[in-house]
C-alpha cells in the first residue's frame, strides 16, 4: 500500500467511524447524556463509567481476537464494523474521562 493510498484510507475510515458513532448514539444514549449507557452499566457493575466501558471493550476485543485467527473467513464489511467500533470506543473513553473530571 502506498503512502497516498494509506492517507486516503485514514481519511475515509475516520469519516465512516464518525458517521457510525453518531448513528449509534440514537441506539445507546439519551439526548441529555451521550455517555448514559456507560453510566448505567457502571451502576449495574458498581463501578465507574470508564471501568464499565473498558469491560465492553474487552468483550469487543475478544470478538476481534477470534476473528483474527481466520481473518479471511470474514468479509471486509464485517471487519469494518469491528474496527470502526473499536476506534469509536477510544472517543467514548475520552468522553468518559472528561465527564469524570480527570485533570488535563
Amino acid at each position: 500500500m502506498t503512502s497516498e493510498d494509506f492517507e486516503v484510507l485514514i481519511l475515509s475510515e475516520n469519516k465512516a467511524s464518525i458517521k457510525l458513532l453518531i448513528e449509534k448514539a440514537k441506539q445507546y444514549a439519551t439526548k441529555e447524556d451521550r455517555l448514559s449507557n456507560f453510566k448505567s452499566a457502571a451502576g449495574i457493575r458498581r463501578t465507574n463509567s470508564v471501568d464499565a466501558l473498558v469491560g465492553m471493550v474487552v468483550k469487543h476485543w475478544t470478538s476481534i481476537s477470534d476473528m483474527a485467527k481466520n481473518p479471511n473467513n470474514y468479509t471486509m464489511s464485517q471487519w469494518d464494523e469491528k474496527l470502526r467500533d473499536d476506534r469509536n470506543y477510544t472517543y467514548l473513553l475520552k468522553g468518559c474521562l472528561i465527564d469524570m473530571g480527570v485533570r488535563p
